[in-house]
């Protein structure tokens, strides 16, 4: 998936916070683990952030959810 632009919707939270569950963690577990603002991750998946680091952000997330 390297080099393909994600694009962030309420699907996407869903599916990662699930993904995350699955792997005995959540959202908010993840983000103070790897020191990254929840609210900022939040506006990543959703898309309202779009930029160079919002995009790596959504498939690090995917990646760590098994999406």
């Amino acid at each position: 998936m390297s080099g393909q632009i994600v694009q962030g919707s309420r699907a996407l939270v869903v599916a990662v916070r699930a993904g995350l569950v699955a792997r005995d963690t959540s959202l908010s577990e993840w983000c103070r683990r790897y020191g990254v603002n929840r609210s900022c991750t939040y506006e990543a998946l959703m898309g309202r952030r779009n930029g160079l680091q919002a995009q790596a952000l959504r498939r690090r997330l995917m990646d760590e959810a098994g999406l």
